[in-house]
């Protein structure tokens, strides 16, 4: 008898401690804790990849590095930097552009204020370490003149009954 509570003993303690293990974790591993969208940004410069404006039914490709469309535009040389005090700076060949910039709608939005204080507001598709895409939306409602609506749609060659220009944009680092 005594030799069975013996045993009985010693297997309730080594059931214990593997029980133990497994509730608290080892010290000695670090929790591995993901980038904000924040540190995702601000992490690098980022260049266009590809730009590909939509519209009724036609989509225009207006930069793609990866299928060699419109390397010698402006589009090729942009590199944007977003520092984490809420600053950003464009620049390419047409010049440079600073301003702000901020998350909005639960970080599912950025909006982009440049130094004469225009706002652009972006829809976010992805952001990670390896790319950042975006969309914009710009309807013919919130447009205005019908004529300038037209010459708008025109410089893309998307037709003229097109409600609503969709521009997809997508950054990779530099």
């Amino acid at each position: 008898m005594k030799n069975i509570l013996l045993i009985l003993l010693i297997s309730t303690a080594f059931f214990l401690q593997s029980c133990d293990e497994r509730i608290t974790p080892n010290s000695n591993t670090p929790e591995v804790i993901p980038p904000t969208k924040t540190e995702l940004l601000t992490s690098q410069t980022w260049q266009y990849n590809e730009v590909v404006i939509r519209g009724g039914t036609k989509t225009v490709v207006q930069f793609s590095r990866p299928n060699s469309i419109g390397l010698s535009s402006e589009f090729s040389t942009v590199l944007t930097t977003y520092k984490a005090d809420g600053t950003y700076s464009s620049s390419g060949n047409g010049g440079t552009t600073t301003g702000r910039w901020q998350f909005l709608a639960d970080e599912t939005q950025v909006a982009l204020t440049n130094a004469n204080g225009k706002r652009q507001v972006f829809d976010i598709a992805v952001i990670s370490k390896e790319k950042f895409d975006y969309t914009q939306t710009t309807k013919k409602a919130d447009f205005g003149d019908d004529s300038l609506w037209a010459l708008f749609l025109a410089q893309y060659g998307l037709p003229t009954t097109s409600t609503e220009v969709v521009v997809a944009i997508s950054t990779i680092p530099k």
